[in-house]
Parts: C-alpha cells; structure tokens; sequence
C-alpha cells in the first residue's frame, strides 16, 4: 500500500489557527503604526510649507519705493487647510492678496491647533513677525507634533508626543 504525502485536516485547522491569532496581535499594531506615519508626515509637510513661506520671504527683492511686502501662511478651519500669501503693507493699510501662493490641504482626521495671529515672515530678513509661535497638530489615542517657529526663522518639528485625546 502506497503512502499519501500531504497534510491532514486537523494540521491545516491549527496553521489557520494560529495564524489567526497572530494577526488578530499585529492588525491593531499596524493601523497604530500607519495612523503614526500619517501624522508625522503631515507634520513634515506643514513644517516644509512653513519653511517655503520663509524662503519666499527671504529671497524676496524689496525696492525703497516698493510698498512692504511679507509672506505669511494662515490656516483655514473651515476648509481644514493651510495657504501662503503676500502680506501687502501700504502705509496705513495691509491687505493679504486673495490668492494663495501655495496652498496645503490637511488630513480631516488630524487636527490644527494654530496661534491666534498668523505666521508672517518679513521680507528680506525672514525673521517672524510678532515673536516665537508653536503650532500643534494632533491625532486621537496617537499623538501629536509641535511644529516650533522661533522670531529668528528657525522652524523645527519636535518629536512626538503620546496624548490620550487631543486638547
């Protein structure tokens, strides 16, 4: 009598086995992991975005006769993104063009905590206006960024910080 080579039912049953509790361990790490990534990178981004404002700032040529223009990213809550824009200072008056030079737009599930004044950048110095400014972006049960703006120029992303709930 000639002998089957294979695997019995009762072997295959247990490799399915565990295998299903291997990943039952190691889904919940992964989401963990990609929601991480997600939120570090969109702290890198925002950080780049910031510093393109600040490049644009200092590459800037100001003429004696031309009006002051600075570069300044606001945030926008409403549509959940940011944009970087000319500050124009005539004097009296200072308007922020209607277009946006470069524009970001922000996960929905990561959440923006922006100084109360915007980020503006003077030209052709770009140093910050009105001193040092941290700007927080968070994701539930994951952590959050601090993205630090020093009245220098110096724009730093720190590391992150495990929170239990965003503030």
């Amino acid at each position: 009598m000639k002998q089957e080579r294979g695997f019995t039912l009762i072997e295959f049953l247990v490799t399915v086995a565990v295998m299903a509790v291997v990943a039952v361990y190691f889904i919940p790490q992964y989401t963990s992991f990609t929601k991480r990534q997600k939120l570090k990178t969109q702290g890198e981004e925002l950080a780049t975005h910031i510093k393109s404002a600040r490049n644009k700032a200092l590459s800037s040529v100001q003429g004696t006769s031309d009006p002051v223009v600075n570069y300044g990213v606001m945030y926008f809550t409403d549509l959940n993104s940011t944009g970087i824009f000319r500050k124009v200072d005539r004097g009296t008056v200072q308007e922020w063009e209607s277009e946006a030079v470069e524009q970001l737009t922000i996960l929905p599930e990561v959440k923006v905590y922006w100084p109360a004044v915007d980020v503006i950048f003077h030209v052709p110095t770009g140093g910050l206006v009105g001193g040092d400014k941290a700007i927080t972006i968070c994701y539930d049960n994951i952590g959050q960024y601090q993205i630090n703006v020093l009245a220098t120029g110096v724009i730093s992303l720190g590391d992150r910080q495990d929170v239990g709930s965003c503030p």
